[in-house]
């Protein structure tokens, strides 16, 4: 028996879209039925051809009650399962050092990713400030070197810090902001 979806869209004053989901199946889901992803935007989450995720707050939460955590982690995993499954192309962009140990945690494999861009500086969280860290920006430029068939309208950039979102955005790549003690607002995107 094929589960089916319901997706009720209501528009408010600030032109944001709620979802209201019933007996979700990532597996049953296709991209077409998903909705506007954000603000000031027509595209949908399956226009997307390339999803970049920062990796410390974003996918993996640290200052979060235990539970809750486990619980988020569990969506994140099956949020990049079904993106992978619906071809899409998926990208870690971290200032974290050691990006494999957080995968890990998630119970996810590196090799899920078509590529992971690390910080490649010599920095430390409590020495340096954000503006002394690879940028973001040049991350999502270098990975739009390694598909020189796509643009920067193909790709979509999800991060916890307010600076590295006005970066991506300087470059006209669509930005989601992610709370860091909630993570994805996964009833917002799909």
């Amino acid at each position: 028996m094929v589960k089916q979806i319901s997706l009720k869209r209501k528009r408010h004053d600030t032109k944001q879209i709620s979802l209201k989901r019933k007996r979700v199946d990532t597996k049953q889901i296709s991209l077409k039925d998903t909705a506007d992803i954000g603000i000031n935007t027509d595209k949908q989450l399956k226009d997307y051809k390339i999803f970049v995720f920062d990796l410390d707050n974003t996918l993996y939460l640290h200052n979060v009650d235990g539970n809750y955590a486990e619980m988020y982690h569990k969506k994140v995993k099956n949020f990049l399962m079904y993106l992978k499954d619906n071809d899409k192309i998926l990208y870690i962009a971290t200032h974290n050092f050691n990006p494999s140990k957080y995968l890990f945690y998630l119970n996810i494999s590196p090799l899920l990713f078509n590529g992971i861009i690390k910080e490649t500086k010599n920095v430390h969280p409590s020495l340096n400030s954000i503006t002394e860290y690879t940028s973001k920006k040049d991350m999502i430029l270098e990975i739009l070197n390694n598909h020189n068939d796509l643009t920067k309208n193909d790709i979509i950039f999800f991060d916890d810090h307010d600076y590295n979102i006005k970066e991506v955005d300087s470059i006209n790549v669509k930005s989601i902001y992610v709370n860091e003690c909630k993570g994805i607002n996964f009833s917002d995107i799909y």
